[in-house]
C-alpha cells in the first residue's frame, strides 16, 4: 500500500500539471480534427491497434510471471501503464525497474525473477524488431541506410546475448556460475550469500 500511495502521490500531480501545460495544444489539435474528420478516424484506429498491443504485451508478460505467481491481466497492464508512466518521466527506460517493482511487491515474489522476465521480454522486442528494420531497410531503403542496419544488428547481436545467458543460467552451467562466484567473492560474506542465493532463486524460477 505505500508503494501505491507513493507512485499515486507523485503520478496524480504529474498528469494534472502535464494536461494543464498541453491544453492550448490539444485545443489546435481539436480544431485541426474538425475540418479534418478523415484524420480523426486514423487517429482513433491507431490508438485502437496501439492500446491491442499494449493488452498483448501484458498478457505476454502475465505468461511469465504467472510461472511463479498468478496475476491478472488487469493488474499486468496496469503495472506496464505504470512503466509507460515513468518511462517518460526519467531516463533511460527507468519506468521498467518501477513497474518490475510494482508487480514483485504485489504478487510477493523475486525482484529479481520479475526485473530478469522483463529484460527478456525486452530482449526478444530487439531481437525481432531489429530483424524487421533489417529487412525492411534491405527491401526498401537499400545500402542507403547502412547506419541504421548497423544499429539494428548490434540490437539483435545484445538480444541474443541476453536470451542465451538466460538459457545458460537455466542449465545451470558451469562456466557462468563459477562466473557468478567469483563476482559474489568482492564482496562480504554477508552478500556474497544474498547474491548466490537471489542466483539460484532465479535459476529456480527459469
Amino acid at each position: 500500500m505505500k508503494l501505491k500511495r507513493f507512485l499515486l502521490i507523485i503520478a496524480i500531480p504529474l498528469s494534472v500539471v502535464g494536461v494543464y501545460v498541453s491544453h492550448a495544444f490539444l485545443l489546435d489539435v481539436a480544431r485541426f480534427l474538425s475540418m479534418h474528420p478523415w484524420v480523426l478516424i486514423a487517429v482513433i484506429a491507431a490508438v485502437v491497434v496501439q492500446l491491442l498491443g499494449h493488452i498483448l504485451r501484458a498478457q505476454r508478460t502475465k505468461i511469465v510471471i504467472d510461472q511463479a505467481a498468478t496475476s491478472s491481466l488487469r493488474f499486468q497492464f496496469g503495472a506496464l501503464a505504470v512503466g509507460y508512466l515513468f518511462n517518460t518521466l526519467l531516463p533511460f527506460r527507468s519506468g521498467e525497474i518501477i513497474r518490475a517493482l510494482v508487480i514483485a511487491r504485489r504478487l510477493h515474489i523475486s525482484l529479481l525473477y520479475t526485473f530478469s522476465a522483463i529484460v527478456i521480454e525486452r530482449a526478444t522486442d530487439l531481437i525481432f524488431l531489429g530483424l524487421l528494420v533489417i529487412i525492411g531497410v534491405l527491401l526498401i531503403g537499400g545500402f542507403s541506410q547502412l547506419g541504421l542496419v548497423v544499429a539494428a544488428i548490434v540490437g539483435v547481436s545484445f538480444g541474443l546475448v541476453i536470451i542465451c545467458v538466460t538459457l545458460l543460467l537455466k542449465n545451470e552451467n558451469e562456466s557462468l556460475l563459477r562466473c557468478v562466484n567469483w563476482f559474489a567473492q568482492l564482496f562480504n560474506a554477508s552478500l556474497a550469500n544474498r547474491i548466490r542465493f537471489k542466483v539460484w532463486s532465479l535459476i529456480f524460477g527459469l
